[in-house]
């Protein structure tokens, strides 16, 4: 009786077998049903064979009846599914990455990002094997127009002999003077459009007076919003006012770009008479009054002269407006 579809197949006289038989000298068409429905596999001492008895009806066929119809592949079935993987693993349709911005649809979806600098922009870009990653460095600078402000240039130096600049967009100083305004802060704004170093800080005495003083200083603005002078960022030194002219003091101050700073002066009890700005001169820049007629122009606020300046400025200050005398401070730049 053939048995075609058997895993093993074995045949000859199972009451004589060599010690070590072949699998060639077993022919299945010689075994009883009860034998040859089974698996064998040797003894333990290799010396014989001994049956594992199964109890499926043909081990081919059940192994077949394990796998749904739906995977059955024939041999060419097969080699279909290998030439679909090839085409699917090119390089134009594999590992490819959609870019978008701003949550909105993909632009593109392609296998390569080209990073391209534009103005003003650096890329650096290096492989981090070691973390599986490409690191990406941006870095900007400048930006904006190329066109620069006329407060940009400003001299520098003394080479081309001093060069002093105001707190105010355009000149016109006039005189005013200081005596019944003894003993306190006034704060008017100075903008920087550009990094400068402050090398001096100085006002002008128009009418000297025994016994009187100023000292003059920068202070930092509270931010871009708040307009407020905040911390002092550097003093120049008490000076005698008793006589006219100019009064410098030295001083080392860097001061950056597109800021706005506060200049200030404090005065004494004696009061002499400064170089002041005219109104025409300065930008309101904290606006207008609520009734729309003065110009509010910086700060002033009560402060006992002590021959120092307070190292924040004080709160409660009011509104100096265009009937308030505005101190003419200037700045000089080393670089």
């Amino acid at each position: 009786m053939g048995r075609s579809n058997k895993y093993v197949t074995i045949g000859g006289d199972l009451g004589g077998l060599p010690a070590v038989p072949t699998v060639e000298a077993l022919q299945g068409e010689d075994l009883p049903d009860s034998v040859a429905n089974t698996l064998l596999k040797r003894n333990a001492a290799n010396d014989g064979w001994v049956t594992v008895p199964y109890s499926g009806s043909d081990l081919t066929t059940d192994l077949a009846g394990k796998a749904a119809s739906s995977h059955s592949h024939a041999q060419s079935d097969v080699a279909n599914l290998v030439a679909d993987l090839a085409a699917k693993a090119t390089a134009d349709t594999n590992c490819r990455v959609a870019v978008g911005k701003n949550d909105a649809a993909a632009t593109g979806t392609r296998r390569k990002l080209n990073f391209k600098e534009g103005s003003n922009v650096t890329l650096t870009i290096a492989d981090d094997s070691a973390n599986e990653e490409v690191d990406i460095t941006i870095a900007a600078s400048g930006g904006g127009s190329t066109v620069k402000h006329p407060w940009y240039f400003r001299q520098v130096g003394t080479s081309r002999g001093e060069s002093w600049y105001l707190n105010a967009l355009v000149g016109g100083v006039s005189n005013t003077s200081f005596a019944s305004e003894t003993n306190k802060l006034f704060a008017l704004p100075f903008f920087s459009t550009t990094a400068r170093t402050v090398d001096r800080i100085a006002f002008r005495v128009v009418s000297g007076v025994a016994s009187s003083a100023v000292i003059a200083g920068i202070y930092s603005d509270t931010s871009d919003t708040d307009h407020y002078p905040a911390s002092l960022l550097v003093s120049g030194s008490a000076q005698d006012c008793s006589t006219t002219g100019a009064k410098s003091s030295t001083v080392s101050q860097v001061i950056a770009a597109d800021t706005m700073y506060w200049l200030v002066i404090n005065t004494n009890g004696t009061g002499c008479t400064l170089a002041t700005l005219g109104t025409s001169t300065l930008m309101a820049v904290l606006g207008w009054s609520s009734a729309l007629t003065a110009q509010q122009l910086g700060w002033h606020v009560a402060r006992t002269y002590d021959g120092t300046l307070p190292s924040s400025f004080p709160a409660g200050a009011s509104v100096m407006i265009d009937t308030d005398p505005k101190p003419a401070i200037w700045l000089r730049f080393s670089a």
